[in-house]
């Protein structure tokens, strides 16, 4: 499992550079070793971006699928600033 972690992590460095031009950040939280299922969080300026699903879905979704096979699905986890959420909130 350890090898396809670094696999991929290597796969997001490529394309974390394009995201973070546009603020955003991504950063793999997890590979669950039974269903070889990745887990992204996703954060910044991507989280309310309207691009988000071409970006993510088809960008970086499909690059780590086409990438690496053996990996199941690719699931986002949106992760808001607290600042920025408590701001909206008033």
């Amino acid at each position: 499992m350890h090898k396809l972690k670094a696999k991929v992590n290597k796969t997001i460095e490529k394309l974390v550079t394009w995201i973070r031009a546009d603020g955003g950040d991504i950063e793999l939280l997890d590979i669950n070793p039974e269903t070889k299922e990745v887990v992204i969080k996703v954060s910044g300026g991507c989280v309310d971006c309207d691009f988000f699903d071409q970006t993510f879905h088809h960008g970086v979704r499909d690059t780590i699928l086409k990438n690496h096979p053996e990996v199941s699905a690719v699931n986002f986890k949106v992760h808001r600033d607290e600042a920025k959420r408590e701001l909206a909130d008033e």
